[in-house]
């Protein structure tokens, strides 16, 4: 996965039980280049991959894994903040 100008290509990346785990790898089975202004929202639950890839606003060198990505990124409850300002 690319983010904006930062790469990743000899690790990999895998949620696993809320976890991020990220682990050295050769290859990735899918690419995904989005600005990191769509990704806040992204891991916010304001929006989901599906729509961003439909407004063009996500690339993804192999569209079979659009559904894949989805499940990858879906927030069930949005982050909230219960510090008081």
């Amino acid at each position: 996965m690319r983010l904006h100008d930062f790469e990743m290509n000899l690790f990999s990346k895998e949620a696993i039980n809320g976890e991020m785990k990220i682990f050295k790898c050769d290859h990735d089975d899918v690419e995904m280049v989005l600005d990191i202004a769509e990704l806040s929202s992204l891991v916010r639950g304001v929006v989901t991959v599906q729509a961003l890839f439909m407004l063009s606003k996500v690339k993804i060198s192999d569209e079979q894994y659009l559904h894949a990505l989805h499940q990858f990124f879906f927030v069930l409850d949005k982050p909230t903040c219960i510090t008081a300002f």
